[in-house]
């Protein structure tokens, strides 16, 4: 591949590529020949995605920032302004492997949300090109091997997924966002043990790539496992350090409490999600999510219990 930063935008940006409407976090996702459009989801950290875009900051930088929003993988719009910094990243730095690694990240993320077809191949092809041009460069590094192994379980190749996605925290032990796809990986293959070890809120990282959801992910292994007392006491500390609860969070909780019949408490959190994202299709999202048979109804059967009501279609 060229170095050039020209050569490098062309190589990826082939073709259609994605924009995203967002509607409450989950968005209808559009093909459109002319490039991605501005998100309408609020990035994770505006002012620091305006700051990195005045500041003469280092291809590095720019990754950086892309990988801090790459969760929660529900909220299109944070990942089409992550494929942005990715983008330039690449553009500052064309032999830099991290840039294409964050890339194959967010485009995989996009196809698991993309209604099946010729749309979803397209974007799993080119996070597949990414994740391929990422481990070229940086065989060692944990990050390129973890988009390689979200590659392959966006593509369906989920013991493949679990297999890379343990060699990149092998690699990266310490690196965050290693640590948080590898328990995605894990908890959406139905490896709730190993999901439940590996997002141990516990565990140390290093400062750069700190960890994003690992909270959340410990919540979801927890419930899935039986633990609901622990699965509600870790979303609900998530929820006091944050001071904002996620769409899934609010899943996971009101589905822990109504589990524990805590009715109560399930139906709180079951009416704030439907105030806070009245048109997210839960019950969609979870089902093109998992990958175990009968986990999305696991999830599902207590979130109606609660009164949660799918969206009209």
């Amino acid at each position: 591949m060229s170095a050039s930063k020209s050569a490098a935008r062309s190589w990826l940006r082939r073709g259609a590529v994605l924009s995203i409407s967002a509607i409450a976090g989950l968005g209808a996702l559009v093909i459109t020949p002319n490039g991605p459009s501005a998100p309408s989801a609020a990035p994770h950290d505006p002012e620091a995605l305006q700051k990195a875009m005045k500041d003469p900051v280092e291809a590095r930088d720019f990754c950086e920032l892309g990988r801090e929003m790459l969760f929660p993988i529900t909220d299109p719009g944070n990942q089409v302004a992550a494929q942005d910094l990715f983008y330039e990243a690449i553009e500052r730095d064309p032999l830099e492997a991290c840039g294409y690694a964050g890339l194959a990240h967010s485009l995989a993320t996009i196809s698991l949300l993309v209604p099946d077809g010729l749309a979803q191949n397209a974007v799993i092809s080119d996070a597949q090109l990414a994740a391929e041009e990422a481990v070229r460069l940086n065989p060692i590094s944990g990050w390129s091997h973890s988009a390689a192994a979200w590659t392959s379980f966006a593509a369906g190749d989920t013991v493949g997924a679990i297999t890379q996605s343990g060699m990149a925290e092998r690699l990266s032990p310490s690196d965050g966002n290693v640590l948080d796809f590898h328990a995605l990986t894990l908890v959406l293959a139905g490896k709730y043990v190993s999901a439940f070890e590996v997002s141990n809120p516990e565990r140390m990282t290093q400062k750069q790539g700190d960890r994003r959801a690992d909270q959340n992910l410990h919540g979801a292994a927890s419930f899935h496992l039986g633990l609901y007392s622990e699965a509600i006491a870790t979303l609900e500390h998530k929820v006091t350090i944050d001071q904002h609860a996620s769409d899934m969070a609010l899943v996971y909780l009101s589905a822990s409490y109504a589990a524990l019949e805590r009715l109560d408490r399930a139906e709180d959190y079951a009416e704030q999600l439907m105030e806070a994202a009245p048109d997210y299709p839960v019950d969609d999202a979870l089902t093109r999510l998992y990958r175990r048979p009968g986990a999305a109804e696991e999830v599902l059967s207590q979130l109606q219990r609660a009164g949660w009501q799918a969206p009209a279609s």
